[in-house]
């Protein structure tokens, strides 16, 4: 059930921390209100030598952060588009419904 027909899309650019990436990803769906309204996008690049421990990302030739963000708004098939560091946590309980209310005022 969703309570906004806004839709967000996360993307992530991540290098070498796949335990932060899990870390991050697992606080914006367990602190966001609706999850099923989350879409994460995240792009790896392919000389990154902690590639192989990281679970649904795109993987691509190296390229800078924001090239990566870039690719995966390419992809994105949200309302919203949030570019997200890796390294980042969610710390806010129901944080897509702030975020989708400050944008309902656009």
């Amino acid at each position: 059930m969703s309570g906004n027909p806004l839709k967000i899309s996360l993307c992530v650019a991540t290098r070498g921390r796949p335990e932060k990436f899990a870390r991050m990803r697992k606080s914006a769906y367990e602190l966001a209100k609706f999850p099923d309204d989350i879409e994460l996008i995240a792009y790896g690049n392919t000389d990154d030598d902690q590639i192989s421990k990281y679970k649904d990302i795109d993987i691509g030739p190296p390229t800078s952060a924001c090239q990566a963000w870039n690719m995966c708004a390419s992809k994105a098939k949200g309302d919203i588009l949030m570019m997200q560091g890796d390294a980042e946590i969610f710390m806010t309980q129901d944080w897509d419904l702030i975020i989708k209310h400050e944008f309902s005022n656009f």
